[in-house]
């Protein structure tokens, strides 16, 4: 039985990362619109602002949240490791949610259907925003994001200070941060 979950895992990882090979063959504007390498954000550096309609069309922007910590979550309704580790970040969501923490979440769908149904099949109950451009999504280029799942922890400050956090490393890294 634990063979045939980690098979599955394998097959699904393989399949997305299919999808996202293919998708960026489909692209090829979008590498042209990444960042230089030295504007990249990462851990130590100013996250940059943006402003993208929520799930009801309303602008929201990441500058609203200072003096928040905020979890910047790419993610699709399409990605099978993103909805593997959606669990996950509804939980921390659910155990660390207060006024000193949230969660914005960065859809690359290219369908609202899609995206809205995984919101609510995943119980997703914090910001989400997308401009429905599949992988030239302007946050996602503005981030050089080239793979998903993929998140960034940004202080109250605005400051990026961790990246890539999954499962209980999330959990730990909000314990510890938010303590």
């Amino acid at each position: 039985m634990k063979f045939r979950k980690v098979w599955l895992i394998l097959v699904l990882i393989c399949v997305a990362s299919i999808a996202v090979i293919y998708a960026r063959t489909q692209n090829d504007d979008v590498a042209t619109q990444a960042l230089p390498y030295s504007d990249v954000p990462a851990v130590g550096t100013v996250a940059p602002n943006f402003t993208q309609n929520d799930i009801n069309g309303n602008p929201v922007s990441l500058s609203s949240f200072r003096g928040k910590y905020v979890l910047l979550d790419f993610w699709a309704s399409w990605c099978g490791p993103c909805r593997m580790e959606n669990p996950n970040v509804v939980e921390a969501y659910k155990k660390f949610h207060s006024d000193k923490f949230t969660i914005i979440g960065v859809s690359l769908d290219k369908s609202k259907d899609a995206w809205k149904s995984a919101v609510t099949t995943d119980g997703i109950q914090w910001t989400q925003v997308s401009d429905l451009q599949f992988w030239r999504n302007a946050v996602a280029v503005l981030y050089n994001i080239n793979s998903i799942p993929m998140n960034f922890l940004i202080n109250p400050e605005g400051v990026i200070i961790a990246e890539n956090l999954r499962g209980d490393e999330l959990e730990r890294t909000l314990a510890n941060t938010l303590k």
